[in-house]
């Protein structure tokens, strides 16, 4: 009886080459599984980057208008408000890492991209809110009285006071964002 052969004449093990297919044809399987996954893995990251950017987009509206809405009147004698077509500049209340809510200086702008037009609140803190808006052809204007459908100004001077709400009047739009205890 020769080696490699049972009694029936049939043999007992793989040969070389039969080995040598079997790992390759495992090999590429296990390759084309670590394609798939990476595919997956890279679907995966740009529905969680999608994902943050709608976020930030829904979130950032509510964010500017708690800025807004929490401002606050300065504790010295300095001007509390002043605001233009441009941009607005107060003092509002933020939040800290640490939980708790300090005060610090705001920056409210309409951002000139012209491709993504969006309402920008810039804090003294480092922290800056954007929320999109449906065009770069627009104004702040500020609410003064709202007797009447209300009286709107295109500037606020350097005041101790605030306006009752700052407006952002867009082409066939306006979005108003009302301003907390005034003083």
């Amino acid at each position: 009886m020769r080696a490699g052969r049972s009694m029936h004449g049939t043999r007992a093990g793989f040969t070389v080459i039969e080995l040598l297919l079997a790992l390759s044809l495992g090999s590429l399987a296990l390759l084309t599984s670590i394609m798939v996954l990476q595919q997956l893995a890279g679907a995966g990251d740009q529905f969680a980057t999608l994902a943050r950017e709608f976020d930030d987009d829904a979130n950032g509206e509510r964010a500017i208008r708690a800025v807004v809405r929490q401002l606050v009147a300065r504790e010295d004698s300095l001007p509390t408000f002043d605001g233009n077509r441009q941009r607005a500049l107060f003092t509002t209340w933020c939040d800290t890492p640490s939980g708790w809510k300090e005060r610090c200086d705001a920056s409210l702008a309409l951002s000139g991209d012209v491709g993504s037009p969006a309402l920008v609140a810039r804090l003294s803190n480092g922290r800056e809110v954007r929320t999109p808006i449906a065009s770069s052809l627009g104004a702040l204007i500020y609410l003064v009285d709202a007797e009447l459908g209300g009286t709107w100004v295109h500037a606020w001077g350097r005041s101790l006071s605030a306006p009752l709400a700052i407006g952002v009047a867009l082409p066939g739009d306006m979005l108003i964002l009302s301003i907390g205890e005034r003083r």
